[in-house]
């Protein structure tokens, strides 16, 4: 049995709500949704935006995940827009003589304990991973962290209702269901409003910083810190499968002004001592075609370059836009074949270091889509096998190529080899130093090389 006294009034009618007021609450609760929406969306694109000058590659999200993350801050700012309204429906001046409801009070602390609470425990953890994902790691969105975003809705909007359903009895399940619909109707649709022409940023991003469809790889080396100077070519191609090649500027450069640039870069050294230990990475579309690759490494071996770094594709999503792999190899006098017929194109050719490449027989690999060696099929996760099998200390594996071996052919049987080598040294290892540094694990390491030494030479199929 309730009793209803002067100052206290358990009894709260929705029907004694003024339709002006009803409609004054959805617009102010439809505003706040837009507001808060669009202050996260220009949130996570400033941070994305500001994560292009600290990553390789921008940060491009694909159309999926854009409207997933679009979906799922409309959700958010919608629960969050329904609570001010509720708030505000609820609210009345109160004097001293009036009735007071425990009830209103109750969805009135509610709300503003959903409010306050939740967007701060959210805008710390947002700018935590935004912090995060602007300089050291990536978090994809998996299908678990979906399932998880998700429940963070339903939890959030089931919170929004624990006194307000009592207000509702009998018609409650009802109201629940088409407020449901009608918010998740909503959150569609206003998931569909893009803040920021982000389409431009992109065109832009990816101009100045264009992505390369790296070749996977079956080896690469652990980058230790160094403090070499490295100059990185990136070499794609365009809409109009032309090939273009990039410095470190950004700037479009011909294969004949390679040697320009290796020289640019070179007398910018301000130690000279540092020169012979310039580090040139090549950054590579997978598809383009080998045979141009090799003019391109010709232009380095004619420019004083006897050493290249493949950069190949990361497997790990977390890292793969702020961590390089790759594997360094020699530049060997062999791609001297590769360089153009019109000598006027290249420069002259430096006096070359001393090359000691002496062996007894070869072990034949043509690389091509379908890749034999001694005339036999290897498919390609046998090939590391294979090449342990055919060891030998005074064997040399000669790489066949020709105008139809491409660059991510290439890479693969190039790192099987490389694979299958360290993991012959790994497997007679013995000292073992995190920082490589000591003079036993430098001995044995040399050791662990001349008795299994990586030697290649390439001929080019025509």
């Amino acid at each position: 049995m309730k009793f209803n006294r002067l100052f206290y009034d358990d009894h709260l009618s929705l029907r004694n709500l003024s339709k002006k007021k009803v409609i004054l609450s959805i617009f102010i609760g439809l505003l706040s949704a837009l507001v808060i929406y669009s202050f996260s969306y220009v949130l996570r694109e400033t941070m994305r935006v500001m994560s292009f000058e600290l990553a390789l590659y921008p940060n491009i999200i694909n159309e999926a995940d854009r409207g997933f993350y679009n979906l799922f801050f409309a959700g958010l700012s919608i629960i969050l827009g329904n609570s001010i309204a509720v708030s505000f429906l609820f609210s009345q001046p109160q004097d001293l003589m009036s009735s007071r409801s425990p009830k209103r009070k109750r969805i009135l602390n509610e709300q503003i304990f959903l409010n306050f609470n939740f967007a701060y425990w959210f805008g710390k953890l947002g700018l935590l991973f935004g912090a995060f994902s602007m300089c050291c790691m990536s978090f994809p969105f998996s299908s678990i962290p979906k399932y998880v975003a998700l429940l963070l809705v339903i939890v959030l909007y089931l919170e929004s209702f624990k006194t307000l359903g009592r207000v509702l009895k009998k018609k409650k399940w009802k109201f629940i269901l088409i407020h449901t619909l009608l918010l998740f109707l909503l959150s569609f649709g206003i998931s569909k409003i893009d803040v920021i022409t982000y389409k431009a940023i992109d065109e832009i991003a990816l101009e100045a910083n264009p992505i390369v469809d790296l070749p996977n790889s079956f080896f690469y080396q652990e980058r230790h810190e160094r403090y070499y100077p490295t100059v990185t070519f990136k070499v794609l191609q365009n809409d109009q499968n032309k090939i273009i090649i990039r410095n470190e500027l950004n700037e479009e450069i011909q294969i004949n002004n390679i040697h320009s640039e290796i020289n640019r870069v070179r007398n910018s050294f301000y130690r000279e001592e540092l020169i012979d230990f310039l580090e040139v990475k090549v950054s590579v579309d997978k598809n383009i075609e080998l045979y141009y690759i090799k003019q391109i490494e010709a232009q380095f071996y004619t420019s004083g370059q006897y050493s290249i770094t493949y950069n190949v594709y990361n497997e790990d999503d977390s890292t793969r836009n702020f961590k390089l792999n790759g594997f360094s190899k020699k530049i060997t006098p062999d791609v001297i074949q590769f360089r153009p017929k019109d000598k006027s194109f290249d420069p002259p050719l430096v006096p070359a270091i001393q090359y000691y490449a002496s062996f007894k027989d070869t072990l034949n690999v043509y690389v091509e889509k379908v890749i034999m060696i001694d005339d036999m099929i290897v498919p390609k996760e046998f090939l590391i096998k294979k090449f342990k099998n055919q060891f030998g200390q005074d064997r040399a594996v000669n790489f066949i190529i020709s105008n139809e071996t491409s660059y991510q052919d290439y890479i693969i049987t190039l790192s099987a080899y490389f694979k299958a080598i360290h993991e012959l040294r790994e497997k007679e290892q013995t000292v073992f130093d995190e920082y490589r540094s000591s003079k036993a694990y430098y001995d044995e390491q040399k050791k662990l090389r001349d008795k299994y030494p990586i030697r290649t030479i390439e001929s080019y199929n025509k």
